[in-house]
């Protein structure tokens, strides 16, 4: 029985390894066609990719392996991270139709969703905190993995993530006659009569 059940473990444990890698791939595509910016898709993997590195971290720190528990985390947290990358990229879409810059605009998406994305965090870490008193081993462990990766996951939508896309805005608009998406780069010109209201009125005049 031994043998058989550590036999099953290792087949979880890859199975759960393989379902990430594609989770991975398919949100980063999903956020692409949503926001009509393959960039964006890509570049948003990075923060939500790093909690996933956090937990990898205290694994190697605390000298434990892999087992069914800690694998299932990686993939949890994977999803409640890209939910506060959802809240941040709709809100710069928002901002951007007022014409601002990028900079502008991040930051207020920033100041519009940051106390949510801290107050779900928080809510979500003192859920795990409660799993993290439980007397088997895996549980306890489960809980205090997903913490870090709830705080880790904050940081990175709070910090990295704007840093990102200011940086890959300022990247695109180095080449923009080359490259022009959803969300980096010059937005597409439309034309309107002079004297309107519209951001872009007049820009074609002349």
């Amino acid at each position: 029985m031994s043998v058989v059940s550590a036999r099953n473990i290792r087949q979880l444990v890859h199975d759960l390894g393989s379902s990430l890698l594609l989770e991975v791939a398919v949100i980063g595509l999903v956020l692409a066609v949503a926001f009509r910016s393959p960039l964006a898709g890509l570049v948003s993997l990075i923060p939500n990719v790093f909690p996933l590195a956090v937990i990898g971290a205290l694994l190697v720190w605390l000298g434990k392996s892999l087992d069914p528990a800690t694998v299932i985390v990686f993939n949890v947290c994977l999803g409640l991270a890209v939910d506060d990358t959802v809240h941040v990229l709709a809100a710069l879409k928002r901002q951007q139709r007022e014409g601002l810059s990028i900079a502008t605009a991040v930051r207020r998406a920033v100041a519009e969703t940051g106390n949510a994305v801290v107050l779900g965090g928080l809510v979500l870490a003192i859920g795990f905190a409660a799993v993290t008193v439980s007397s088997v081993p895996a549980l306890s462990r489960f809980g205090m993995l997903a913490c870090a990766a709830v705080a880790a996951a904050t940081v990175a939508e709070l910090v990295f993530l704007p840093a990102l896309l200011v940086v890959t805005d300022a990247f695109v608009r180095r080449r923009q006659t080359v490259r022009r998406d959803g969300i980096f780069g010059s937005p597409a010109l439309s034309w309107t009569a002079p004297g309107s209201d519209h951001p872009s009125a007049g820009k074609l005049a002349g």
